[in-house]
């Protein structure tokens, strides 16, 4: 079952990756999106993934993309997740995760 889970999950995953390059398709041809990206990492020498970096006139940027549903609210890097009455905290943020990208200095 859990297997089952984890493909419906990366499926989902994709399809959303797909969607947003097709969207990006509407762009200028002034930018460019690696899907996808694999970037060294600052601290073990190892790789890191990014799902699209985009590149344009106007900056670089990161994009994380998540399948998640439901209610959702952010503030700095402090998510939280709608269930029922109450809002739960979400240990591994997409702030964080995008952050974990960045080069340090």
């Amino acid at each position: 079952m859990y297997e089952f889970k984890q493909a419906k999950n990366q499926l989902k995953g994709s399809m959303g990756e797909w969607g947003i390059s097709a969207i990006f398709q509407c762009f200028p041809d002034t930018w460019v999106m690696f899907n996808n990206a694999l970037i060294p990492t600052n601290n073990s020498g190892g790789l890191t993934e990014i799902d699209h970096l985009i590149i344009g006139t106007k900056g670089i940027f990161l994009l994380e993309i998540k399948t998640w549903k439901g209610s959702f609210t952010a503030y700095n890097d402090k998510w939280k997740r709608r269930e029922g009455n109450n809002w739960l905290a979400i240990t591994n943020s997409p702030t964080s995760q995008s952050a974990y990208h960045q080069p340090n200095g």
